[in-house]
């Protein structure tokens, strides 16, 4: 009876880890459905009939590589973990922070980079932005979103929700910590999320980062070639975190490589978990 007690949860654990290549495309068709037609088995095919290849999600990629050089399936290359669970991160795990910049450049408009070193970032697609009131009776300014698929409206709900948990949360979300802001990632070739407008700061004064406390400038690959282990830290009340993830929202917190005060709209990993859980 024991084992077959194993078995069957064994069986029952299965589904919701091995997430299939399919699956994963789907999550992106049903998280964007004005952009995303289908999925032919190698290819993510757009409404427009532009087609993207969508890769193997190869495991042993190196961390330079899966940084830099993504392919759209290796954006699921660790399952995002809702709720209070997944904090702090398994070593080198970061759901959600690899990111295949030709995707988010064809869905939410093209950025131009001016090399080397990124120095200048131009992203001409302001008419797109909202400003999104972000916790005013707190003077918490605005926040800019995109208002593609439909990030400012979930951004707004996220907000009167974060209003709603009482005073003793405020000083924690505001002032903000910033939105839209065409750059990149510090140290890198890498966009920001933030150029795109779906990326949202809350108070940076409780926003602990990875690269704090490091000896010296370092990126991913230096820190990890230098065996230097990152120490987590963390003061963001998982009430707000659990806001923000409801609506669609990853949080930086639950990257090994860890942002604190970050939360960026990524439905297709909420998206992910309702097909895992069907």
């Amino acid at each position: 009876m024991r084992a077959i007690l194993l078995c069957l949860c064994l069986w029952l654990a299965a589904p919701a880890a091995a997430q299939t290549l399919a699956q994963k495309a789907q999550a992106l068709i049903d998280a964007y459905p004005d952009y995303l037609a289908g999925y032919d088995g190698s290819m993510l095919i757009w409404k427009d009939g532009t087609m993207m290849r969508f890769g193997d999600a190869r495991a042993n990629k190196p961390l330079d590589e899966l940084f830099d050089k993504p392919d759209i399936a290796d954006m699921f290359r660790w399952p995002y973990p809702f709720g209070a669970t997944g904090v702090p991160a398994a070593p080198e795990a970061d759901p959600g922070r690899v990111r295949n910049e030709a995707f988010f450049q064809k869905m939410y408009g093209e950025c131009r980079k001016e090399l080397p070193g990124c120095a200048h970032v131009t992203c001409p697609f302001g008419a797109r932005l909202e400003r999104v009131p972000w916790l005013p009776k707190a003077g918490g300014g605005l926040m800019q979103a995109t208002s593609v698929n439909g990030a400012a409206a979930k951004l707004r709900l996220v907000a009167a929700e974060l209003q709603a948990l009482g005073p003793e949360f405020t000083r924690y979300l505001a002032p903000n910590g910033g939105s839209y802001l065409p750059r990149c990632i510090a140290r890198t070739t890498r966009l920001s999320v933030h150029s795109f407008g779906i990326a949202f700061d809350i108070n940076p004064q409780y926003g602990q980062y990875w690269q704090y406390g490091l000896p010296g400038a370092l990126d991913e690959r230096q820190v990890h070639e230098r065996k230097i282990p990152l120490v987590y830290k963390n003061k963001i009340p998982m009430q707000i975190v659990a806001a923000f993830e409801k609506h669609g929202f990853i949080w930086g917190g639950k990257w090994y490589h860890f942002d604190g005060m970050h939360f960026e709209y990524r439905p297709e990993f909420l998206a992910l978990k309702a097909i895992m859980e069907k």
